[in-house]
């Protein structure tokens, strides 16, 4: 008896391709979400460790300053921009791997004569104790999963991502400067003297409103808030800005506090002078919120975290209002100098 021999026409195994690259395209967006999201887990985790290594460092130091931890820069040769970009990661951090170029510097930020190298770092002991040179070579604990760096400028300039120098866009933090999270410092001053408006400088136990206030997180965070923390209505049509773990205007952030938590960068209203009548006017642009975040420690006064030979009558603003209410009172010895590491608390 003769059989035919079944087989599959050609239809019917077009019909299965096209069933398998309709699965295919339905799965892959879910299968990448949730390795995001894996992501974004280990990311918030890291946060949480730092909080807990802040609170160590400031527990322990008695005198000085607490969390977070910045050597100053500023008296280095290098523009605003770069003594900005660097100075906001410093406080800890492995060896950068990737050469950092700016306009003055050229080369990896491992040099144990620079205030960037690991050992330099003030809290890296509080994470990984003592560490060799290899290990200060890969520190994970300061290393975002998805951290991809400041965005490149693609067809012309971005005013609102204005952070980074154009020649470190595109490279992973991690890489360049040794770490994944920028500090949410903020500071005001002139000739020598720089108060803080945010947790720089603090002690835990002075802050009123430690689980509001941004102490280090993901960096687009920052620039979702627009220049010196402020939108224009055009700016927030035209960036809606995406962040690490592809969400839109949200980021991971760690809070003085010790949590960590996904926040959204969506502002309440900008501060009016009537509202706050012992601030300085010319800082109220600083008094940057949203729900349940801030930058700043109003009303607990500013940090002198750098002092300098220069009188009252030098500093920018009114030096009897906040953030330096109280200055005289802050004032630490004549001239007030910079301390071994950089700056002083309160």
């Amino acid at each position: 008896m003769n059989r035919e021999r079944s087989a599959f026409t050609l239809i019917e195994l077009l019909v299965v391709v096209a069933i398998i690259a309709l699965l295919i395209a339905i799965l892959v967006p879910t299968l990448n979400g949730a390795r995001e999201q894996a992501k974004k887990v280990v990311c918030l985790a890291n946060l949480s460790n730092l909080g807990k290594s802040f609170a160590q460092y400031s527990a322990e130091d008695d005198k000085e300053h607490a969390v977070p931890v910045s050597r100053s820069i500023r008296n280095l040769t290098l523009s605003r921009l770069e003594q900005l970009f660097v100075s906001w990661f410093a406080w800890g951090g492995r060896n950068g791997q990737v050469p950092f170029q700016m306009t003055s510097f050229s080369g990896l930020l491992i040099d144990d004569d620079t205030i960037w190298s690991a050992r330099h770092r003030p809290l890296n002991r509080y994470i990984y104790g003592t560490y060799n040179d290899d290990e200060a070579n890969d520190m994970p604990a300061f290393a975002c999963p998805s951290d991809t760096g400041y965005p490149k400028i693609v067809g012309g300039a971005t005013p609102i991502v204005d952070d980074s120098p154009d020649t470190m866009r595109g490279v992973p933090l991690y890489d360049s400067v040794g770490n994944s999270y920028r500090g949410s410092f903020i500071s005001t001053g002139s000739s020598g003297f720089m108060f803080t408006m945010g947790a720089l400088g603090h002690r835990l136990s002075t802050l009123q409103n430690a689980a509001e206030l941004m102490v280090v997180g993901e960096p687009l965070f920052f620039n979702m808030l627009g220049t010196n923390g402020q939108l224009s209505n055009d700016d927030r049509e035209l960036v809606e800005m995406v962040g690490w773990h592809k969400r839109v205007m949200t980021d991971n952030l760690l809070f003085a506090d010790g949590s960590a938590r996904s926040t959204q960068a969506v502002q309440d209203v900008l501060a009016q002078a009537a509202d706050y009548p012992d601030v300085d006017p010319t800082r109220l642009f600083w008094f940057v919120r949203g729900p349940g975040w801030r930058l700043d420690c109003y009303p607990t006064p500013g940090a002198l975290v750098r002092g300098g030979a220069a009188g009252v009558t030098q500093m920018q603003g009114a030096a009897d209002k906040w953030p330096k209410r109280n200055f005289q009172n802050l004032m630490r010895g004549p001239g007030n100098s910079l301390s071994r590491t950089g700056h002083r608390g309160r």
